[in-house]
């Protein structure tokens, strides 16, 4: 005979089956339907894709980009993917982009849910980042930092599930949740260089947690240091170090094609050893490195990293108009009209974090709160680094930021709310802000044609234009 707790308790069990899986395939969804729709606006190549799109083309024909490619090659074979499967079109290059926003807006969801533990609150960061202007114009164009982002966050998150999953860290080992982790983050570093941030962070993380669980256990923390660093070192350098030497595996494989071997291999099959080819490919290295240290500090769209928390300098990756006076036909759009593309984060997420920092830090430092402390880590890793280059930077490099800005909002919100019973509909408050907000500058952040009074009104701050 059924008691009424097992009536309730065998109620309970398939809801919360349906929510474990209803409410991450929302959100994906809802991304998707942002991102999918006019993944063609524009019809050509427009800003960085220009080089992106044809590295990817390149890579599809022989192997290998023409030239010299200052980035590395996963990202580019992800476009290269989309266009093996759609076609050399708007949307075959950017239809990879499309799908990594919306996976990089599920792992934020998944890291809620593992820091949290509540899935309104995972939910709420999860939608944040998809109605996130930053995030949704870098998934509609294909560039590298959409990739970037998507790796990051998986890796973040599987850092949490090793973490739940491990009862000891000190016995379980290695743990098959941080070796995943590395292998996402030498792909985010074999798609741009600038990942390398996010594995400091996963390996001050991971050594957090080490000197824990040894404090817990009673043991020293310095104990064993060859298993300690080991534990560092191999999943967050050496397999990193691995997998982007992997990446190159068309370069080694077509190396008649690359730039060095086009000066050299006159004959089949290519007379060059493969110690010398490596030493070419180690000479591409360094020329990288000096392309990024030797870039011009000047550009039009330069935004110092301490401008990237207030929005005051984002990118226009696209802008068409046409005057009244101006013959129809030489218009790309209505005369008076115009289309634009503002890659700048939606202010509703990023202004309404801006106080959840302080409490952040405050949890993470003073009260030593385990999420909070995650959080923090990831945040300033990603951004800290950047005040300090001499380099150019962009705002678009707050890609793999978003998720961690998300995340800090959705759970200051959740804080304040669970604390001040008149503030229980704080979180509900700032999603219907986000949506809202998104809802009204979405046209800038697709390219849609507005009046020109329209387009204009939707620069909230004169610096976005």
């Amino acid at each position: 005979m059924s008691t009424k707790t097992d009536a309730d308790t065998s109620g309970r069990v398939p809801w919360e089956r349906v929510r474990f899986i209803a409410v991450p395939a929302a959100l994906v969804l809802v991304a998707l339907a942002l991102r999918l729709p006019g993944l063609d606006v524009p019809d050509r190549m427009y800003f960085d894709e220009v080089y992106y799109a044809e590295d990817a083309l390149a890579l599809l024909e022989q192997g290998v980009e023409d030239g010299f490619a200052v980035h590395p090659p996963v990202g580019k074979w992800l476009i290269a993917a989309g266009i093996a499967t759609v076609g050399f079109d708007p949307v075959g290059w950017r239809v990879a982009a499309a799908i990594a926003g919306a996976l990089t807006v599920l792992a934020t969801y998944g890291i809620g849910i593992r820091l949290f533990g509540r899935l309104w609150l995972a939910a709420l960061a999860g939608l944040l980042v998809a109605v996130d202007g930053m995030a949704l114009s870098i998934s509609r164009i294909a560039m590298l930092d959409g990739f970037v982002a998507m790796f990051v966050s998986g890796a973040a998150w599987l850092l949490l599930v090793d973490r739940e999953q491990r009862a000891d860290s000190l016995t379980a080992w290695p743990p098959p949740g941080r070796w995943a982790a590395g292998a996402l983050l030498g792909l985010a570093v074999a798609t741009k260089w600038s990942a390398v941030l996010a594995v400091g962070a996963a390996g001050l993380v991971v050594l957090a947690w080490e000197l824990a669980d040894r404090r817990r256990a009673g043991a020293g923390l310095l104990a064993d240091p060859g298993r300690l660093a080991a534990g560092l070192v191999l999943p967050f350098v050496v397999l990193p170090a691995m997998v982007y030497l992997a990446s190159y595996t068309g370069w080694f494989l077509n190396y008649p094609e690359t730039r060095p071997g086009s000066e050299v291999c006159d004959v089949e099959p290519c007379p060059v050893p493969l110690t010398q080819q490596a030493a070419d490919w180690w000479h591409e290295q360094g020329e990288i490195v000096s392309f990024h240290t030797d870039l011009d500090a000047e550009h039009e769209y330069r935004a110092p990293a301490w401008t990237w928390p207030i929005l005051t300098r984002p990118v226009v990756h696209y802008f068409e108009s046409c005057g009244r006076e101006e013959p129809a036909d030489e218009c790309e759009v209505a005369p008076g009209h115009g289309a634009i593309i503002v890659g700048v984060g939606n202010p509703a997420v990023w202004w309404l974090a801006l106080p959840a920092y302080g409490l952040l830090g405050w949890a993470g430092i003073a009260r030593r709160r385990s999420e909070a402390g995650f959080l923090l880590v990831f945040l300033l890793a990603q951004w800290v680094p950047w005040l300090v280059t001499a380099r150019p930077v962009f705002f678009f490099y707050t890609a793999p930021l978003v998720p961690f800005v998300a995340l800090t909002l959705a759970w200051a919100s959740g804080e304040v709310a669970g604390r001040w019973r008149r503030w229980r509909w704080l979180p509900a408050v700032v999603a219907v802000a986000a949506i809202a907000t998104a809802v009204y500058l979405y046209p800038v952040w697709v390219g849609a044609e507005l009046s020109g009074e329209g387009w204009r009104d939707r620069m909230l701050l004169r610096s976005w234009y």
